[in-house]
C-alpha cells in the first residue's frame, strides 16, 4: 500500500528493520536488529563486508555508508560478559574518523573517544590504508588507566597523559619504538611494596 505525501500515526510499531529513503529511493538510514542489519557496505563502487549488529546505519546522498550506531551484549559460554557499543562517523568514502566506543570482555573494559587518520583516498584504492592509524584516544584503558594517548603519523604512541590504576598521575613522552624517553610523575607520597618512598 502506498500513500505518497500522506502522514500516518502509530502509537506503537514492532519491526525488524526500517529503511529511511529519499523520494528517489536513495537509502539514507537503516534501523534494524542484528539479523536484519546490513552485512556489507557499497563505497565508491566497491563492496565491503561488515560485522552485523543491532543499531542504526547512516548513508550519504550517494547511498554510501557514512557512519552508524551499534551495540551488543551477551554472556559467553564461559560465563563471562561480552559487550560493546559505538557511535562512529566515517570519512567520505572511507572508514570511521571519529567515534565514541565501549568494549568489555570479562572484567576487562575500555571506553572513550577515538580519532583516526585516513588517507584522502576512497576505500577501493590500494593505497587507501597506507598511513591509516588511530591518532588519539581519550578514556579508560583495559589496564584501568584514565588516559589521553596521542600517536604520530606512523601510529606510534608518543605522548601519554594518565592516572594509573594506583591513582598516580603521569605524563610520558615516548620514542617511535615505544620506550619512555621522559616521564613526569609528581611527588604524591606513594610508597613501593617495601615501604620506601617512590622516586619521582
Amino acid at each position: 500500500m502506498s500513500h505518497v505525501g500522506s502522514k500516518s500515526y502509530f502509537k506503537e510499531i514492532t519491526i525488524e528493520r526500517l529503511n529511511v529513503v529519499e523520494p528517489d529511493g536513495t537509502l539514507r538510514m537503516v534501523i534494524s536488529n542484528r539479523d536484519a542489519a546490513p552485512d556489507s557496505a557499497v563505497i565508491a563502487g566497491g563492496m565491503f563486508r561488515k560485522q552485523k549488529r543491532a543499531g542504526l546505519t547512516f548513508y550519504n546522498e550517494l547511498g554510501e555508508e557514512c557512519g552508524g550506531l551499534g551495540f551488543a551484549g551477551r554472556t559467553a559460554e564461559n560465563g563471562e560478559s561480552e559487550a560493546g557499543a559505538a557511535i562512529l562517523f566515517d570519512q567520505f568514502q572511507h572508514d570511521q574518523i571519529i567515534g565514541l566506543s565501549y568494549s568489555q570482555s570479562g572484567m576487562e573494559k575500555e571506553y572513550g573517544l577515538e580519532i583516526w587518520e585516513r588517507p584522502n583516498r576512497p576505500m577501493i584504492d590500494p593505497a587507501a590504508f597506507v598511513g591509516d592509524h588511530r591518532r588519539m584516544f581519550i578514556g579508560r584503558t583495559s589496564a584501568g588507566e584514565t588516559a589521553i594517548m596521542l600517536r604520530d603519523s606512523g601510529g606510534n604512541v608518543r605522548i601519554r597523559v594518565l592516572i594509573d590504576a594506583n591513582d598516580v598521575p603521569k605524563l610520558e613522552f615516548l620514542d617511535r619504538d615505544g620506550s619512555v624517553v621522559y616521564s613526569l610523575v609528581p611527588d604524591v607520597g606513594t610508597t613501593n611494596p617495601e615501604g620506601e618512598k617512590k622516586e619521582t
